[in-house]
Formats: C-alpha cells, sequence, structure tokens
C-alpha cells in the first residue's frame, strides 16, 4: 500500500524535505517538493511529488528517489537529469490514483514507460551507495520510524488493499 505525507507535521524537528526546489539541466527550477509517495508497510519512499507551480498543465509530476541528487548549486535543494520537455511526456498526476490500487498501479505503468520507455520495474529500492544527500536519508528514516503514525492519522489516505470478503 501506498500513502502520501500530505499535511503531516513530524513531533521533532527533522530537516522535511518538502519545500524544497527541484532544479533540471542548466540551473533550470522545475518546481518543488510538495509531497512524497512512500510504502505504508516499509516507509521507503516510492517517489516524489514534485509541484511545478503552474508551467506544467498537470502542475505535478513524480520523480523515483534514485534519479534525485543534491544540487551542485543550491544548499538543501535537489536536481534532477530532466528537462521541461521530458517531463511534458509524463503522464498527468491525479492524486486520486492514489485511492485505488489497480488504477495506482495503471498509471504507475504508463508514467514507467513515459520515463524509460518500458513499462517493466525499474526496481526503486534506495541503492546502499545512494547520489542521495545525507539530508534525504534522514528524511527517509523519519518517514520509516514514523510510518505507522503516519498512515494511522485521521484522513490519511493512499492505495489500500482490496477488502477480503468472508464467505460462509
Amino acid at each position: 500500500m501506498y500513502s502520501t505525507l500530505r499535511d503531516y507535521r513530524f513531533n521533532k524537528d527533522i530537516d522535511d524535505i518538502r519545500g524544497s526546489a527541484v532544479y533540471g539541466p542548466g540551473d533550470e527550477k522545475l518546481g518543488k517538493v510538495d509531497d512524497v509517495i512512500f510504502d505504508s508497510d516499509s516507509g521507503q519512499i516510492q517517489y516524489l511529488v514534485i509541484d511545478t507551480g503552474g508551467w506544467l498543465k498537470s502542475r505535478r509530476f513524480l520523480v523515483p528517489p534514485t534519479e534525485v541528487r543534491p544540487s551542485a548549486s543550491h544548499d538543501d535543494d535537489f536536481e534532477v537529469s530532466l528537462t521541461k520537455n521530458q517531463i511534458e511526456r509524463f503522464p498527468a498526476l491525479d492524486e486520486k490514483v492514489l485511492e485505488d490500487k489497480q488504477k495506482f498501479q495503471q498509471y504507475e505503468t504508463s508514467y514507467r514507460s513515459s520515463w524509460t520507455g518500458s513499462s517493466q520495474p525499474t526496481g526503486r529500492e534506495i541503492p546502499s551507495q545512494s547520489p542521495l544527500s545525507r539530508r534525504f536519508v534522514t528524511f527517509q528514516d523519519e518517514v520509516v520510524r514514523n510510518r505507522a503514525t503516519i498512515c494511522d492519522r485521521p484522513g490519511a489516505s493512499g492505495v489500500r488493499p482490496e477488502p477480503t470478503r468472508k464467505v460462509g
């Protein structure tokens, strides 16, 4: 099951990556980290949700954490190897797909295809030699540590498994 943080605030002072800017090639600002999509069973971040601030028709797009690096030019920000033209090919992100497992799987297949040219999973686990910043890894650890609280709060939503029916 995947979930988002939405308006969740951590209890202690943690360096939240939400709000960090994301830059593309040539130091072109693509947007800011608006949210994350994480596996509620493990707490592993699967995608960063980037809000473009309006230059993209759908306003938001996803980036796997393995594609994000610390910005070389901007402290506490990130960069990706994506241009605006590449991002415009991504399918529009409607967060309602997070409410239905099948719809999210369909979206994810379409998204992966536009990203890699293949609908096959690319293995989003964060490698041990990740190019991610210490800031991202620390934030990831806090999501893992707090995942039960995050997922059990009122108003939390995400892709939920289909309910099972008792027979007989």
